[in-house]
């Protein structure tokens, strides 16, 4: 974690942020765009003297909270019209708000199909994040190993 935290101040081309056990890295503000990814990255220290590196990249948690409420604002709707367009139907009344169904499922597909395109234009980023990672953890590894 030292070794990581130390070649960090030297970085160029990615932000970071330190906390115990863990490093949060993005893209520097000036460059980040609605879909820029973010990368953490964990170490666990192992029983043999060896240290587990762990991490996940994605998008930033402002952006996992706004896909998890439309996809919640979309079920919740879809399961209420559902309940009143079968219960309607089944006292023999007009069942017509159930032609919303598809609707609602279309509107999860785009909801779905802007979170690919997210992701692909995140893309590069991720991958830049990913080498910047793997050019600090590659080196310590071999140097562990040598000595």
């Amino acid at each position: 974690m030292a070794e990581f935290s130390q070649q960090l101040d030297t970085a160029e081309g990615v932000m970071a942020s330190v906390w115990e056990h863990h490093i949060i890295l993005k893209i520097p503000t000036q460059e980040q765009h609605f879909w820029s990814p973010q990368m953490t990255v964990s170490f666990e220290d192992l029983e043999n003297g060896l240290t587990r590196v762990r991490g996940l990249c994605g998008p930033r948690s402002s952006v996992w909270m706004m896909f998890i409420f439309f996809y919640f604002l979309l079920g919740f709707t879809a399961m209420v019209v559902m309940i009143m367009g079968f219960s309607q139907m089944s006292l023999g009344l007009s069942h017509g708000i159930l032609w919303l169904i598809p609707v609602i499922a279309f509107l999860i597909l785009m909801v779905f199909l802007t979170a690919k395109m997210g992701q692909s234009l995140a893309r590069d980023e991720m991958e830049r994040l990913f080498s910047f990672c793997r050019n600090i953890i590659v080196p310590i590894e071999e140097g562990a190993s040598r000595g």
